[in-house]
């Protein structure tokens, strides 16, 4: 009659092979996770800044969307956020614009660098004849 060898520690070696894999799965998704709550804060601020422009073109346009949020991006700092207002005619384009820095090796390496530039652009249309 055979005997097989005991099959003691054979789940630590598969532990050891597949958490690795796991590991940069579980940071790859909290990377993505960043990007779109960083996406939806840059789309929060052109809209807030398109909506005021939108009433009144000729204010601080910038400054209102500078004061308007500092989590997950501090917009009153200008290194963290970019911005650009564009008034032709009767509309008003915003582009909010940040470099996310990513947390993962590897989309790193996917994306060619290590961090991604992400913007957000809200057009609207100047309300009450008025123009830029």
């Amino acid at each position: 009659m055979m005997r097989f060898r005991s099959e003691e520690g054979s789940s630590i070696v598969e532990l050891a092979v597949v958490m690795p894999l796991l590991v940069m799965l579980l940071t790859g998704v909290a990377d993505v996770g960043r990007m779109l709550w960083i996406k939806g804060a840059l789309e929060e601020a052109a809209q807030e800044g398109a909506t005021y422009a939108v009433f009144n073109p000729t204010g601080d346009i910038e400054g209102r969307i500078r004061t308007s949020s500092d989590s997950p991006i501090d917009f009153s700092d200008p290194a963290e956020a970019t911005i650009e207002i564009t008034c032709v005619s009767d509309t008003v384009t915003v582009t909010v614009g940040h470099n996310v820095e990513l947390m993962t090796p590897f989309m790193a390496d996917m994306f060619g660098t290590s961090s991604r530039p992400i913007t957000a652009t809200v057009v609207g249309a100047l309300v009450g004849g008025e123009t830029c």
